[in-house]
């Protein structure tokens, strides 16, 4: 019985810490900004961070990230005055098991989608309103 308490408090600071599915990587995107410039800028932000640019479109880039304990491929859209991502990892086995690799869907590490927000708007935030 004493566990549950802690085993419960650990759960609570392990949910921020993944975000999978679909979610607004910015809020807001310049107005005048045209979209092969903001399409750029995304690529640019991926490649950063050493995902790989699998395809790309008028308003839309998908990526693959390939790291040691984890894979990922996102897309980011432009939609609406945003810039909103779906995407889902997989997520290999510790100690080299040989265990097969957990399903895809696992989450995204937030940190990599914070990552890629930073420099998004960054990126952004020198084009014009």
């Amino acid at each position: 019985m004493a566990l549950k308490a802690p085993l419960a408090a650990l759960l609570v600071l392990l949910i921020p810490a993944a975000i999978s599915g679909t979610g607004v990587l910015i809020d807001h995107v310049p107005a005048r900004a045209d979209q092969a410039t903001v399409i750029a800028v995304i690529k640019q932000a991926f490649v950063r961070h050493r995902w790989v640019v699998r395809a790309s479109n008028a308003s839309s880039v998908t990526a693959r990230y390939d790291g040691t304990s984890r894979d990922a491929e996102m897309t980011v859209t432009i939609l609406n005055g945003q810039l909103i991502y779906e995407g889902s990892a997989t997520v290999r086995p510790a100690g080299g098991t040989g265990a097969p690799p957990h399903p895809s869907g696992a989450p995204i590490p937030a940190r990599w989608i914070r990552e890629l927000r930073n420099d998004v708007a960054a990126g952004l935030a020198t084009l014009p309103e």
